[in-house]
C-alpha cells in the first residue's frame, strides 16, 4: 500500500491504545514469528504516527486562537509594571569589529538589566541589518561573522532580530515589553497581531 498518497483518518484515543498493545504483542514474538507480519506491524505503527501529528495539529491550532488574547494580556501587563527610562546605549555601526563589540555589550546588557531585553535585543537587530549591508547583503555572512563570538547567532536568529527591530520601528511602545526574548522568537507571528489589537494596525 503506497503509505505517501493514503488518506489518513482520526482515530479514537481507546481504539488506537488497542492497536498499541497489539503492536506490543506482535513484537514480543520470537524472530522466526514476526517476520510475515512486519509489514501489518510497520504500516500500524505509521499510521498512528500520522494520526498522532494530525491531532496535535489540529489542537495546536486551536491554541493559536487563544494565543492572541494571552500575549494581549502578556503584553499589556508588563508595560503598565515599568516606569523606568529605557535609555538604548550607543553604538558603533561602522565597521564589522564595532558592530561585532556592539553585540557583546548588548548581550551583557541583557544579563544585566533583564527589564530591557526587548529594546537590547531590537538595538541587536539594527545592528544586523548594518552588518547585512557591510556584508554585501548576505544573512548567511551575517551570521558566519558574529558565530565567531557568538555562537547562537545562526542565520534564524540574524532574520529575527531584523525583524523584531523593523517591528519595534512601526511599535514603539513594544520596546517597553517584558516578555522573554524567547517567547517573543516562538510566538512573533501572535504577537504582531496581538500589537495591532492593542495599539491599532501600522504600516
Amino acid at each position: 500500500m503506497d503509505m505517501d498518497n493514503r488518506t489518513l483518518i482520526q482515530v479514537p484515543l481507546d481504539l488506537w491504545e488497542d492497536l498499541k498493545s497489539k503492536i506490543s504483542a506482535l513484537t514480543s514474538l520470537p524472530p522466526e514469528q514476526q517476520n510475515p507480519l512486519k509489514d501489518t506491524i510497520d504500516e500500524i505503527d505509521s499510521f498512528g504516527q500520522g494520526t498522532t501529528t494530525r491531532t496535535a495539529a489540529a489542537k495546536s491550532g486551536h491554541q493559536a486562537k487563544k494565543g492572541v488574547d494571552y500575549i494581549v494580556k502578556g503584553i499589556q501587563e508588563s508595560i503598565i509594571k515599568r516606569e523606568e527610562d529605557f535609555s538604548e546605549l550607543t553604538l558603533n555601526l561602522k565597521t564589522v569589529k564595532g558592530c561585532t563589540e556592539d553585540i557583546t555589550n548588548l548581550k551583557t546588557a541583557i544579563r544585566n538589566q533583564e527589564k530591557r531585553t526587548i529594546l537590547y535585543a531590537a538595538q541587536m537587530g539594527e545592528v544586523c541589518q548594518r552588518l547585512k549591508v557591510l556584508c554585501k547583503n548576505k544573512t548567511a555572512l551575517v551570521a558566519l561573522e558574529l558565530g565567531k563570538t557568538h555562537s547562537e547567532f545562526s542565520c534564524g536568529h540574524v532574520r529575527f532580530l531584523i525583524q523584531l527591530y523593523d517591528f519595534c520601528n512601526k511599535y514603539n511602545e513594544f520596546l517597553q515589553c517584558g516578555l522573554s526574548l524567547h517567547f517573543v522568537k516562538g510566538n512573533f507571528p501572535n504577537i504582531r497581531i496581538a500589537c495591532g489589537k492593542i495599539w491599532g494596525p501600522r504600516t
